[in-house]
């Protein structure tokens, strides 16, 4: 950084060239791996206040022994994860600089 202060760079430049971009990528993986624990979190949320929603109705056909509905909200949830992990990988090949793909 201190190289393109010396070559005359706007701090603002720096920031959104070198800064946010080299910084970006380790902020978009971590939420890629956070994802599935929102999913597991919906659980609980939705157990403690009493919402309907995905994470009550995985509890509740499991606590039924409804196996196809298990098996279903598995699906999902492996077709959401998949589908969330594509999407981290396509922003990180975006927004990654050429030099981390190898480029």
């Amino acid at each position: 950084m201190t190289g393109a202060v010396v070559r005359g760079l706007s701090p603002r430049r720096i920031f959104f060239r070198h800064v946010l971009r080299n910084g970006i990528g380790p902020s978009v993986a971590v939420l890629g791996l956070k994802f599935p624990n929102l999913l597991g979190g919906a659980v609980v949320t939705e157990a403690i206040f009493g919402m309907p929603g995905f994470g009550q109705f995985a509890a509740g056909s499991a606590q039924r022994g409804d196996v196809p509905a298990v098996q279903g909200v598995l699906v999902v949830s492996v077709v959401l994860v998949v589908v969330f992990n594509l999407l981290v990988n396509i922003v990180l090949g975006r927004v990654a600089p050429a030099s981390a793909r190898g480029v």
